[in-house]
């Protein structure tokens, strides 16, 4: 049986991911291109539609799913499409309400106007300018601000509040979406799983994600680097030459507890782990701090 790189079964994957509601939506689609109106109107419905997807998939590709990242040969490139996708899933939404605007420009600037600031009682849309919002906002700190990264993590959480809103404007929007046999099931379909990693990931992930306590039993301060070895609070973790872990540090003087990965420095072989970190940015810089038991 051929086995094909995996590489190239992530982008079948993704380009099924995105293709379906695209195929769904040019079969119910009638005439999509016949005026400039209809054509304003079909590509914003379609910049919607991959927009959302890209949305989406963010949040699963961020979830750090063990199979996700052996699929793409491992986490930097996970978080590489991660930070591409984001960029363009911003830049599809934001294209999606100005098209769908433009539509109307021919007719009445009037008529422009009214749907870009949408009734107080026109709910779906509101849920529409509320996601596209809190993403704007949110992207904009992560691309031209630079914050300390424990203040960039908590402000990028409230993303999974632009996505509940992106889905209660998908599920309530009229148009194409309940026109189109199976489009709007699967656009809800497709943000439900979002939300499941977000919530997997960052609200209840103190209770889903596995982890293994360990505990400090030395510290050594080199000329710019900070050494520290653990021992196995409870079972060893196994791993191999290589390989990296995520560490959050609990109860320690001035360290945030965000987790931060680091390649292990100990042999697989060995009881317990160490790392090493260059004295290089605000966290690394308090690992100094770590103290025995810790």
């Amino acid at each position: 049986m051929t086995q094909y790189p995996k590489h190239i079964v992530a982008g079948l994957l993704f380009a099924t991911y995105m293709g379906i509601p695209v195929v769904l939506w040019a079969l119910a689609a009638q005439s999509p291109w016949a005026s400039s109106g209809s054509s304003f109107r079909s590509a914003g419905q379609l910049a919607g539609i991959a927009g959302a997807c890209l949305f989406s998939l963010n949040f699963i590709l961020a979830a750090r799913i063990g199979w996700i990242e052996e699929l793409l040969r491992g986490l930097p490139r996970v978080y590489s499409l991660h930070h591409l996708f984001g960029g363009l899933a911003f830049i599809l939404l934001l294209f999606h309400p100005v098209l769908l605007g433009l539509q109307y420009v021919s007719q009445s600037l009037s008529l422009a106007a009214d749907f870009f600031l949408p009734q107080p009682t026109d709910i779906p849309r509101l849920f529409g300018v509320l996601a596209l919002g809190i993403l704007g906002g949110l992207l904009c700190i992560t691309f031209f601000l630079r914050i300390a990264y424990h203040t960039w993590k908590s402000t990028h959480q409230w993303l999974g509040l632009a996505l509940l809103f992106a889905s209660l404007h998908v599920y309530l929007m009229p148009g194409n979406l309940s026109q189109a046999d199976g489009l709007r099931p699967y656009m809800v379909a497709v943000i439900i799983a979002g939300l499941l990693a977000f919530g997997y990931r960052v609200l209840f992930g103190c209770w889903l994600v596995r982890r293994s306590p360990y505990v400090v039993q030395d510290v050594e301060q080199h000329a710019d680097a900070t050494e520290v070895h653990l021992s196995p609070a409870e079972q060893a973790l196994r791993y191999k030459a290589g390989q990296f872990f995520f560490i959050s540090v609990q109860h320690a003087n001035g360290i945030t507890r965000e987790p931060h990965p680091f390649s292990f420095t100990s042999a697989s072989a060995s009881a317990g782990i160490s790392f090493a970190a260059k004295r290089l940015g605000d966290y690394t810089d308090t690992l100094g701090r770590l103290r025995k038991g810790d």
